[in-house]
This record gives C-alpha cells, sequence and structure tokens, in this order.
C-alpha cells in the first residue's frame, strides 16, 4: 500500500492511496469432469496460482442451477439430468476462471436382486464369495451386504462371506431402492470330531445344522463301521477316520478303537 499527495503550487492538495496487488495468473481444478446422479453431491478443488497471489479466494457458478448447482466451497449437487458448466473465478477482479464439465444422470431405481447363491453351505471358517446382479442392468443403485446372524456367518462389503459358527442365517443384498436379494446359509459342524470306543461299543455322529441327507464313510470298517444314520461301531482295535459327506461339504471324525476289557 501507498500514498500519493498531489498538489498544484496554490497549496490545496489531495491524497491518493492505492494498493498493489500479485494477480492470479492460473486456476486449476480437480476433478475437471464431472459424472454424477441426481440428488448426488461431488467436490471439487481449486488451486490458484501463483501461491502467493494478493486474493486467492474463488468465486463458483454455475451455467445452468436446474440441472447442478455449486456452493461456495465448490461443493456441485445434481438436480435434473442434463449437462452443464461449473466456473471457479478469481476475485482480484481479473477474472480467471476454470471450467469444470458436469454430467448429470438419472436415477434408475432396481426393481429385483439376483444373488448368484441361493442356498450355501459352508463349514466353520470356510469362506465363499457371493456375487449379484440388479434388475435392470443399467440400475444405478448402489448394493449393502448384511447377514442376519454374525454369530453364524460374516459378509464383506464385497460379498465375500465367512463362516463364523454352526448355525443357520441369511444373507442379504439390497440396493439402495429397497430392492432385495437372499441367500439362506448353513454352517454345518459334526458334534464330534475324535472318539474314542472300545470293542463292539457304539457312538452316534450328527452333522449339527444339516438340512439334506447324510452320507457316512468309515477309511477301515475292519476298525469301525458306521450306519446309514451315523452310528458308529467299534470293530478291531486301531485307528480310522469316518466321514460325513452334507451337500459335498466333508467333516472328518477320527475313531480310536482300544482292545475289549476283561474282567
Amino acid at each position: 500500500m501507498a500514498a500519493v499527495s498531489i498538489a498544484d503550487g496554490s497549496g490545496v492538495y489531495d491524497q491518493v492511496t492505492y494498493t498493489c496487488i500479485k494477480p492470479v495468473s492460473s486456476i486449476q481444478v480437480s476433478p475437471s469432469y464431472v459424472t454424477m446422479l441426481e440428488g448426488k453431491t461431488v467436490n471439487v478443488t481449486a488451486t490458484v496460482s501463483p501461491s502467493d497471489a494478493t486474493y486467492t479466494n474463488i468465486a463458483w457458478s454455475s451455467s445452468d442451477e436446474a440441472i447442478a448447482y455449486v456452493d461456495y466451497n465448490g461443493g456441485i449437487t445434481g438436480v435434473k439430468a442434463g449437462t452443464c458448466y461449473v466456473y471457479a473465478t478469481s476475485t482480484d477482479g481479473n477474472n480467471v476462471t476454470a471450467i469444470v464439465k458436469v454430467t448429470v444422470k438419472p436415477v434408475i431405481a432396481a426393481t429385483g436382486v439376483r444373488i448368484s447363491s441361493g442356498t450355501l453351505t459352508l463349514l466353520p471358517g470356510q469362506t465363499s464369495s457371493l456375487k449379484y446382479k440388479l434388475k435392470p442392468s443399467n440400475s444405478t443403485d448402489t448394493i449393502e451386504w448384511i447377514t442376519s446372524d454374525p454369530a453364524v456367518a460374516t459378509v464383506s462389503s464385497s460379498g465375500v462371506v465367512t463362516a463364523r459358527g454352526q448355525g443357520s442365517c441369511e444373507i442379504y443384498c439390497i440396493s439402495s431402492s429397497g430392492a432385495e436379494g437372499v441367500c439362506e446359509l448353513n454352517v454345518v459342524a459334526l458334534n464330534a470330531t475324535h472318539i474314542t470306543l472300545e470293542q463292539y461299543d457304539s457312538y452316534t455322529l450328527d452333522v449339527f445344522g444339516a438340512s439334506g441327507r447324510i452320507k457316512w464313510y468309515t477309511n477301515n470298517n475292519r476298525i469301525a463301521t458306521v450306519s446309514s444314520n451315523g452310528t458308529v461301531i467299534g470293530r478291531k482295535p486301531g485307528t480310522t477316520t469316518i466321514t460325513a459327506n452334507i451337500d459335498g461339504k466333508l467333516l472328518y471324525c477320527t475313531v480310536t478303537v482300544t482292545k475289549l476289557k476283561k474282567y
């Protein structure tokens, strides 16, 4: 800031005060192209050069506020489908301007959600990745994955299901407009994973959470046999494995048979 005095020799004078400013030479906006849905907001930043310009404030404006409007911080909100431009203008009187092209797309609500598996059987600790499709296929909805019982299974934001404990629950895929798909999940487990039997003693194995037919197998029927209902009978001293097959999932129980005691 400086002051200049002006006199004409008559003794009358006046003083003028002026300010020297460093003007804005350019403005960079990021992003410079925005595609958004109706009702959504995207924040745009403006960087002034030089950084030590006297006035660094930005005036924001829209070429068509019926399509998109912008707040004083550069937050652009879509109003209706169409294309317009948002301007970031310097406030130093130099009128340096940067332009953001804005495309607003209409919201297309989902009417249905289809999950890649309607039913699923897992063992504790196992994982499975679920996929989804929205109807119509050009829906703009976002989705959220939810489990009805996190003690039985959890699900990630990308649809990866992790079995946590025995039981049944539902895995939901819910669109932002309220459409949903569901996967029925069973987490199965044997009632015992290791048993010891004396010769000719029996023990009945069961698969908790099984809703279908269970197929039973023994690795060595000379040591232990297993019936169609899971009853294991010790035959000969030794160790073998009993296998349960439920919906393609295999569960194992180690059976140790000891020699019959003599009394």
